[in-house]
């Protein structure tokens, strides 16, 4: 686990999925960003707030947390349309935490799956090669099992937490 004020290093765009991850205090205290000489990647530092890493398959597919495999959003979405669609996503966490009556909550939550789908997190998979949907399952009961069996134990636990 690292602290926010410390720079996470280079990130692939990609990758940047990981801001998604943060807590509202981190976003909202964010610090800077500056591009990485010679990469394809941006440094990221934050203050204040305690940055998890999780593993992530070697397709870029999934990451592991509570011992699940969790579809990562579409990396071929731009920037753009990815940030409009997880301000969409916030909002309408937002709103099913608000949500005062059962109709408010359905709906509130209705807005989550629809932002999620259309981030590909949820619904048809992203990727072209026919491999089906792992989301949710354990990793070393699914394809990715020799992947995680060759994984350092440090590594696992961060999927298991």
């Amino acid at each position: 686990m690292m602290r926010c004020g410390t720079s996470l290093g280079t990130i692939p765009a990609r990758g940047i999925g990981l801001l998604r991850q943060q807590s509202a205090a981190c976003r909202r205290d964010f610090d800077s960003k500056t591009e990485s000489p010679g990469t394809s990647g941006v440094v990221w530092h934050f203050p204040d707030v305690a940055i998890k890493v999780f593993p992530e398959t070697p397709d870029g597919r999934y990451f592991v947390a509570k011992g699940r495999l969790w579809r990562k959003t579409n990396p071929a979405m731009s920037e753009r349309e990815r940030d409009g669609h997880v301000k969409a996503l916030m909002e309408a966490r937002r709103a099913v935490r608000s949500a005062e009556t059962e109709a408010d909550l359905k709906a509130a939550r209705a807005r989550v799956e629809d932002a999620k789908r259309a981030l590909g997190e949820r619904g048809p998979v992203w990727w072209s090669d026919g491999a089906s949907d792992e989301s949710r399952k354990a990793p070393w009961n699914s394809s990715y099992a020799k992947w995680w069996e060759a994984l350092p134990e440090e590594e696992r636990e961060k999927g298991r937490s």
